[in-house]
């Protein structure tokens, strides 16, 4: 008796995943509080950053007009919607 095995169709998973970095600042001010403050308000430059790992957070089926809509809703820093979709879509072998 020979097994035969069906593959099965692929899908399109989104994997949703946050990436941490440990990023340093050297202010010079009067108080802490006013380095703080110096940071908050984006008035500072990165001195080191270091890359601490990714978690992924969710990860569902979905369908190509769904990756379609959100590749045409995307910003430029979230998938560059003026370059083709299929560029995007990792097919491992």
């Amino acid at each position: 008796m020979t097994m035969t095995t069906q593959k099965r169709p692929r899908q399109i998973f989104l994997i949703e995943a946050i990436q941490t970095f440990r990023v340093r600042y050297l202010i010079e001010t009067e108080e802490a509080g006013w380095a703080e403050d110096t940071h908050t308000m984006g008035e500072c430059e990165e001195w080191q950053q270091k890359f601490l790992g990714e978690e992924i957070i969710t990860t569902r089926a979905i369908t190509r007009e769904e990756a379609e809509q959100m590749h045409a809703l995307a910003v430029s820093s979230d998938g560059s919607p003026w370059l083709p979709l299929d560029q995007f879509i990792m097919r491992p072998k």
